[in-house]
């Protein structure tokens, strides 16, 4: 299936030191952020029915590896990881 691209506007901030436990060791080297946004964030699913989300932010890629459950505060926040550029 083709990726679709979704517009979306948030907020990114720097992961502390609990939102970087969720992150696993290697990745943590190539950067991670936290992306908060009304716009809903998913995950792959066990079912494979869905796939991470990617956030492209400032020229950069990033996979989704955790969500919070947010949404009863109007927003949604996913913790992301830098990709590896070709």
């Amino acid at each position: 299936a083709n990726p679709e691209v979704i517009a979306a506007y948030g907020t990114v901030t720097v992961l502390n030191e609990k939102e970087l436990d969720v992150v696993p060791e290697g990745d943590r080297i190539k950067g991670a952020m936290a992306f908060h946004t009304p716009t809903p964030l998913y995950l792959t699913s066990t079912t494979g029915s869905n796939v991470s989300d990617q956030i492209l932010w400032k020229g950069d890629l990033y996979k989704l590896v955790n969500i919070a459950p947010w949404g009863s505060f109007g927003f949604n926040k996913g913790v992301g990881v830098r990709m590896d550029g070709d």
